[in-house]
């Protein structure tokens, strides 16, 4: 799942974590969603 800026923002301000903290443990925490192409929406790399 790939979330925009203001997702981001809110997820951060519900777990009451800065999205600094959250870019370290989730690697596609700044990912827009063009850039997840050769992904499949269940998150696996297509050709799987």
């Amino acid at each position: 799942m790939t979330l925009d800026a203001a997702g981001r923002r809110t997820l951060s301000q519900l777990c009451g974590v800065e999205e600094e903290v959250l870019a370290r443990a989730l690697p596609s925490w700044g990912w827009e969603e063009g850039e997840v192409a050769g992904w499949d929406t269940a998150g696996m790399p297509q050709g799987m």
